[in-house]
């Protein structure tokens, strides 16, 4: 972590006026501890903070000073503990940018281990069309029907920690298995990711992240893929958050019929708002493109994504164009698809056993192309528990 960057910060919370110390000696304290950090010594200018507020502890600047030294020295957990006590304060909203960012910055360090447990049912789970047979470049291929529904069963697995004590990095464990009565198709999937947060401006966050992921599908190797992730979260006036992402990932895919590499590429750009009355939204658009080792194989998609969040509902809005350009064994398929998809996600306020949590989601998607059009109806149920 580049702590000079960090201490940054320190100059908007300086701006902070109005606070009347009238006893000397808290005035005398605080200005020694200012003294101290300002020379980057935290571990000094710690006791001179503590002991000002000894005498009064509700002095909101001294607060956040101590707070600010904690979080430098590695004491993340009393750092959050005055950091969200500041959050009650009348703060100038420079100075309540800044207590996020920091409260934001100490939840990524904190160790997390949850698991879920879903039950699914997709109406229409491959995606075919109404119609027995489709025309592909003049030439007509008789297809099955509709397929029949598949339900199924998914336990996922999500562990984040910082094993190194040394090095400010993270790692991401995702183990997955999912089982579906179509066909019996069992999945098994699993990613390790390594990243690391860096703060590029007082008001800027950088995460990155190496990606890996391994994927097995009825016991053979169906897709194995390496990359990278960057995005940049900024914050922006008004308590919203720019968020900015590249996503560069090398496929290789393997199946029944034939076996190809290829590499995506995502940029996307979206806005965040603070939670605000209980309501928080989302806006997103992307643009993505892959491209496999066969020149003939392309794939571009543009979208936009909206999404609201509140205690109890959910919802998802996406609108996405795609165009498809490739091979498959001995014709051509040539697609250009546009795709929108409804979801709404309900999740009660009674906690279950020992804080499970339910969560029932509700899903509508609908695909227009020039080859066919095909709806399908999700919905699945799932319990989260964090550990």
């Amino acid at each position: 972590m580049n702590y000079k960057s960090i201490l940054s910060v320190a100059i908007s919370f300086y701006l902070v006026q109005g606070v009347a110390m009238a006893n000397n000696d808290i005035v005398a304290l605080f200005k020694q501890g200012i003294t101290e950090s300002s020379k980057g010594n935290c571990k000094e200018a710690i006791p001179y903070f503590e002991s000002a507020l000894e005498i009064d502890q509700n002095i909101n600047r001294i607060q956040i000073e101590l707070a600010k030294c904690l979080y430098l020295t590695g004491d993340s957990k009393r750092a959050k503990e005055y950091f969200t006590k500041s959050l009650d304060y009348p703060n100038d909203i420079a100075v309540q940018q800044s207590i996020l960012l920091f409260l934001q910055e100490i939840s990524k360090k904190e160790p997390v281990v949850r698991w879920s447990a879903s039950l699914v049912y997709d109406s229409n789970p491959t995606g075919s069309s109404d119609i027995d047979s489709i025309n592909i470049n003049g030439i007509q291929y008789n297809v099955d029907s509709k397929p029949k529904a598949s339900w199924g069963a998914n336990l996922t697995h999500y562990t984040k920690n910082r094993p190194f004590k040394d090095s400010d990095y993270f790692v991401e464990t995702i183990a997955s298995t999912a089982y579906f009565d179509k066909h019996d198709n069992t999945q098994v999937s699993a990613d390790i990711n390594l990243g690391k947060e860096v703060m590029i401006s007082p008001s800027s966050l950088m995460t990155v992240k190496g990606l890996y992921n391994k994927t097995y599908y009825q016991g053979d190797h169906l897709l194995d893929s390496t990359g990278i992730n960057a995005t940049i979260y900024h914050q922006l006036d008004g308590g919203n958050t720019g968020i900015y992402g590249l996503t560069i990932k090398d496929f290789d895919y393997t199946e029944s019929r034939s076996a190809y590499s290829g590499t995506d590429k995502k940029f996307q750009f979206g806005i965040n708002t603070q939670p605000k009355d209980g309501v928080s939204y989302f806006g997103e658009v992307s643009y993505a493109t892959y491209s496999a080792d066969r020149n003939s194989d392309s794939n571009k998609t543009r979208g936009l994504q909206f999404n609201a969040s509140g205690d109890v509902v959910s919802a998802l809005i996406g609108l996405s164009k795609v165009e498809y350009d490739g091979i498959d064994e001995t014709y051509s398929v040539v697609r250009d698809d546009t795709k929108r998809k409804v979801e709404f996600t309900i999740k009660p306020k009674t906690q279950f056993i020992n804080d499970l949590n339910l969560n029932i989601v509700l899903g509508y998607s609908e695909t227009d192309s020039n080859i066919a059009s095909y709806t399908s109806n999700k919905s699945y149920v799932y319990f989260k528990k964090p550990l």
